[in-house]
């Protein structure tokens, strides 16, 4: 079923919800994204070769889902129903190689890719993101369901 290696992968809190990245191909810098919301049993593809799936992140219930686009496919694909429907929006965050979302889904942080390696903020479901700072702060943002924790450049 998966053409490739998978490189990343983002699961709920009870494990009923996935998402993962499949590399196209071995020599390829494009992945595809798949979902699960039945443990891992069936997994659906939910992007083409339109778009690049490069960083994931989930809410701790799985309500709450974000694939970012990376390698020049801006934008970032978003559900807010369990992966039943996913919609392209949020340009901003289409190119960053860091991503956190909080347990509930209503806080999120991403960090550019590239150069300024800007960071944006969303305190609302994905709503929308506001950019937070211009400074290379991060190499990394990791999340625990209760926090979003940013590992500084250079420690």
């Amino acid at each position: 079923m998966f053409r490739g290696p998978i490189t990343k992968i983002a699961i709920s809190g009870d494990g009923k919800y996935m998402l993962c990245c499949c590399n196209r191909e071995s020599s390829s810098k494009l992945y595809y994204a798949y979902y699960s919301g039945d443990y891992g049993k069936t997994w659906t593809k939910i992007t083409d070769s339109s778009f690049s799936a490069r960083t994931l992140a989930i809410s701790y219930d799985g309500k709450y889902m974000v694939i970012e686009g990376g390698y020049s496919y801006s934008g970032a694909r978003i559900s807010a129903d369990y992966g039943k429907t996913w919609a392209l929006k949020h340009s901003v965050i289409g190119n960053s190689f860091a991503l956190g979302l909080s347990s509930d889904g209503k806080y999120a942080i991403a960090q550019e890719s590239s150069s300024p390696y800007r960071m944006f903020k969303s305190s609302d479901y994905l709503g929308s993101f506001t950019e937070i700072n211009t400074a290379p702060l991060t190499s990394g943002i990791r999340t625990n369901y209760r926090f979003i924790i940013m590992n500084k450049n250079r420690l």
